[in-house]
């Protein structure tokens, strides 16, 4: 997925700092992009040497301000919320609440073109055991979940700079009543100071570091902290160039359920094609200029070959 300064952010699969997020399920905002270099390549890639990969500065609601991995030496510290900045689907909207458009897309994967927000895939709207596939960006490919079913015990409650969280300010106590999401730059809050005649005063990561203190931390809400977007991964995209590396015995099994396979499809294996479009259940279109011909592929058969 692309990253992008003010998205909000949890603790990752990799992470290794103890409680300098103020512990697991603490929220924190991308406030500064890094770039590092590694001889790491990803086995989904096509390698080289000295690939720029990058972390980033997270300033966290309750303080701590450090940096982090999002793929230096193949090491991801940080998983994105649906609670901050980034890319909507303006296309989308969730079968369940309306709500439009959605950060998070999740596409239930058993069910024709049903769609859940991240607020109603973490509130076990739909079937618990239908698996869904996660689509970060409009404009990425998708990454299949495990179902929730299988991971009611690995959910987290996401805590922080939320409406209800007690405030501080040279010595005023506030509280925070709204979160301003989707901002054109920056993610902040709105906070009411009671003991100063009720003013609510606006406060944001504009300058790098929110000038209110978090006291009390409020609570957002639960999630499935195994189906987050690993934060700064890069998922295929339009516009990608990719091939189909897989042999056909192999092709014919992914195939099956996504769009099935036909004989003609076999010159197209491992010539160098466009990713044009992702189809509605997540399947890779892909442009083949030589063959001056498109096919639609299983994601799990399609490797990036380009950068």
């Amino acid at each position: 997925m692309l990253t992008y300064i003010g998205e909000r952010v949890v603790r990752g699969p990799d992470w290794e700092y103890n409680d300098d997020d103020g512990g697991d399920g603490c929220v924190g905002t991308v406030i500064a992009i890094k770039e590092e270099r590694s001889g790491h390549s990803r086995s989904n890639e096509t390698a080289r040497t000295n690939w720029k990969v990058q972390k980033v500065t997270v300033a966290w609601d309750l303080g701590h301000i450090g940096d982090y991995r999002t793929g230096l030496d193949g090491k991801y510290d940080l998983a994105c919320m649906d609670v901050g900045l980034g890319r909507p689907h303006l296309l989308i909207e969730c079968d369940v609440c309306s709500r439009y458009p959605v950060r998070y897309r999740w596409l239930c994967a058993v069910c024709k073109s049903f769609d859940l927000c991240d607020a109603c895939y973490n509130k076990n709207e739909h079937h618990l055991d239908h698996q869904f596939v996660r689509f970060s960006s409009p404009i990425g490919s998708c990454v299949r979940a495990p179902t929730r079913e299988s991971s009611l015990n690995n959910r987290v409650e996401a805590r922080g700079l939320f409406v209800g969280a007690e405030v501080s300010k040279d010595g005023k106590q506030g509280i925070v009543v709204e979160t301003l999401r989707y901002e054109l730059q920056w993610g902040g809050v709105k906070v009411l100071w009671p003991w100063e005649g009720g003013e609510v005063t606006r406060h944001t990561l504009e300058d790098g570091v929110i000038d209110i203190k978090c006291e009390e931390a409020a609570k957002y809400g639960l999630y499935y902290k195994d189906h987050l977007a690993n934060f700064g991964e890069r998922t295929l995209c339009l516009g990608d160039m990719a091939s189909v590396l897989v042999d056909v015995d192999e092709i014919k099994q992914l195939q099956e359920e996504h769009g099935d396979w036909m004989p003609q499809m076999t010159d197209s294996l491992r010539q160098v094609a466009t990713i044009i479009a992702v189809t509605y259940n997540g399947d890779c279109k892909l442009h083949f200029p030589v063959l001056d011909l498109g096919w639609d592929f299983n994601t799990e058969a399609v490797t990036r070959v380009g950068y």
